[in-house]
């Protein structure tokens, strides 16, 4: 039995959100904050590890609300890790799909996926760490499992 709902890849305009109340704050709220919805928050218990997830698909991009929250939520798990209640591979991560009709739950064990770390400055987003890896090892990755991901120089001054 499939933990995940299969189904095909959907896509919504950029006047559109993927929940309710992110389209509420489109809709009827002044333009005086950033609002984004996440695609995923998983915490491990057992190991301490939590890593948020936005999901992108070929020819999607970071969206100006998300270019300034997420940098900012990446900076409280840091917090996290510095004060030991999280574990050193916990953060905010942007997942992006080679494949335009691929999501997790549905795309193959060998299609390729490339994971970005975001910095805590987001200034620093074109400079994201990242590496390409299989779905089938970003299944294990979302299930808590340690990685140790390649930092780069530009993301080790980023703190």
């Amino acid at each position: 039995m499939s933990l995940f709902k299969s189904g095909p890849a959907w896509s919504k305009g950029a006047d559109e959100s993927a929940s309710r109340t992110g389209q509420y704050c489109h809709d009827q709220l002044p333009r005086t904050f950033d609002c984004v919805d996440l695609d995923a928050v998983v915490y491990k218990r057992s190991g301490s590890s939590m890593r948020i997830l936005e999901e992108k698909l070929p020819g999607e991009s970071i969206s100006l609300a998300q270019s300034n929250v997420l940098p900012k939520l990446a900076m409280l798990i840091e917090l996290g890790v510095r004060g030991k209640q999280l574990r050193d591979d916990s953060g905010v991560f942007i997942v992006w799909y080679h494949n335009p009709m691929s999501r997790v739950c549905d795309a193959g064990d060998d299609e390729a996926v490339t994971v970005q770390k975001v910095p805590c400055n987001k200034y620093e987003l074109s400079c994201m760490p990242s590496f390409t890896t299989t779905v089938s090892e970003l299944r294990g990755f979302l299930s808590g499992e340690y990685w140790k991901m390649p930092v780069t120089p530009a993301a080790e001054e980023q703190f």
